[in-house]
């Protein structure tokens, strides 16, 4: 089965994985194994769709002369991938991350819900990916 590494930020949700058919159902080791970049998998039918990256490098950061830069964009990085990961094809859903904290015991931090509150966005202690002011339907994207 995948280890799961939730890197759940306020604007980004990635679930890194091993590496794994498109079956309901955990995958073998050799399942894993044999899949390639490209190929979709889901392993259990409150999962999300998730898809094979290749290992690689890129660059991280935009030029210091870019116009529009803003100040938390550099310096400029190389980033590698040693090994192929795997992540989600579309945002992870309310229900798929109420899932994923049911099956994992994972403690989101509730006292750290960042929501866009007319022109500002900032931290809400008051709300949390449960209850983030507004009502919620299964397809909304869970951010925490």
């Amino acid at each position: 089965m995948f280890y799961w590494i939730a890197l759940l930020t306020g604007l980004f949700s990635v679930f890194l994985l091993g590496v794994g058919t498109n079956a309901a159902t955990p995958l073998s080791p050799g399942e894993e194994r044999s899949l390639k970049p490209g190929d979709e998998f889901r392993e259990c039918d409150d999962c999300p769709v998730m898809v094979i990256v290749p290992a690689g490098s890129f660059t991280m950061g935009s030029p210091k002369d870019e116009v529009g830069r803003r100040s938390d964009e550099g310096p400029q990085h190389t980033v590698s991938m040693p090994k192929p990961f795997a992540v989600g094809k579309f945002h992870v859903t309310v229900d798929q991350f109420a899932a994923f904290v049911t099956a994992t015991g994972y403690e989101a931090p509730e006292a750290k819900c960042w929501s866009w509150e007319g022109k500002r966005f900032g931290q809400r202690s008051d709300r949390s990916w449960r209850d983030p002011g507004f009502p919620q339907v299964g397809l909304i994207r869970a951010s925490v």
